[in-house]
């Protein structure tokens, strides 16, 4: 489905493998919103290629996705300087619940 702004959003119905295959294009070819990132656990590969997408809405979503998944606090540190408020926002607190969790253990 397209928006009015030509960015595609993925659907969330259909099988993994479906989405899956979606996740391969290249960023420019796929727009994932931050909600749907959240949702599912994407590849370590596919959220680091997004962490320094050019679309502000597939770093918001990196944000989102990094919580699923075992990124280097390096990348999300990258996130932290974004020039989008939400991106930062969204790596603001998930930097600061990784160190917590880094000072419990």
């Amino acid at each position: 489905m397209k928006t009015d702004s030509g960015t595609v959003i993925l659907k969330q119905r259909g099988s993994r493998e479906d989405f899956r295959e979606r996740i391969k294009r290249p960023a420019e070819e796929v727009r994932v919103t931050a909600h749907l990132a959240c949702m599912k656990k994407l590849p370590l590969e596919t959220i680091l290629e997004w962490v320094n997408d050019e679309d502000y809405n597939v770093r918001h979503g990196a944000a989102f996705a990094c919580r699923n998944s075992n990124v280097p606090i390096e990348k999300i540190q990258r996130l932290l300087e974004d020039e989008h408020p939400s991106a930062r926002r969204t790596a603001s607190k998930l930097y600061f619940e990784l160190l917590n969790r880094m000072e419990e253990e």
